[in-house]
């Protein structure tokens, strides 16, 4: 290998080293572009996140309505002992559909009774009549 001068030595090493520090500022800045654009989809992401959960917050009950709606129940629980339940009311819907068999039939005995009552009556009204129109034959043909 011939001699290289020292001036040309320092110019190609001083020229390697400059395309290195091109290459590792160009990687760095390729580097810093690429974690840039992950941190802002990140951030991105957070911000969709904290603005679902900030969304979310809004539906929940506050405080004030869920202490009145909490009075509501405690008063309604203490009207349930006053309170019949289903069961009881169809019970109680039941006996009152017995009961109204039970006063119509009545109904139609006494209707009944009353017929027969009337048709005895009747029948020994014409019996009456009968009798006493033979006795004022008879008393006629004496």
């Amino acid at each position: 290998m011939a001699p290289v001068p020292l001036k040309e030595h320092l110019e190609s090493k001083i020229d390697s080293t400059n395309e290195l520090l091109t290459l590792r500022i160009d990687a760095l800045e390729n580097a810093t572009q690429v974690a840039k654009s992950e941190m802002d989809h990140r951030l991105e992401s957070m911000n969709e996140f904290r603005s679902q959960l900030k969304e979310q917050a809004s539906q929940f009950i506050t405080r004030t309505e869920h202490d009145t709606l909490i009075r509501e129940i405690r008063t309604i629980q203490d009207q349930l002992p006053h309170m019949i339940t289903r069961a009881e009311h169809a019970a109680v819907q039941e006996d009152v559909r017995i009961l109204r068999e039970s006063r119509a039939e009545l109904a139609g005995k006494a209707s009944q009774q009353s017929v027969i009552s009337a048709t005895l009556l009747g029948a020994g009204g014409l019996l009456l009549g009968v009798i006493s129109l033979m006795i004022e034959i008879l008393k006629v043909l004496k």
